[in-house]
């Protein structure tokens, strides 16, 4: 049987990561113009454009790592 802090701690988590999917798909929509103008602001070259993938790409790894510690730190913790 759950406790009442136990279950309003699942709702918040809950919460908390459909606010974190949420923000995720207005950013998503946004790539498509940003790609686009830093592709024609920097001549027609598609460098900035490699760079900031490889910068979102980089910020998603560091990220997972992050939530996989955290996980395994609450599971033996």
């Amino acid at each position: 049987m759950h406790r009442a802090g136990q279950v309003r701690c699942a709702v918040e988590q809950r919460t908390a990561v459909e606010g974190r999917f949420q923000t995720a798909g207005l950013a998503g929509t946004l790539a498509p113009a940003a790609t686009t103008w830093l592709f024609t602001s920097a001549g027609n070259s598609w460098t900035p454009v490699a760079l900031a993938f490889a910068g979102m790409a980089l910020l998603s790894a560091v990220c997972l790592v992050a939530q996989g510690r955290r996980e395994s730190r609450g599971a033996s913790g």
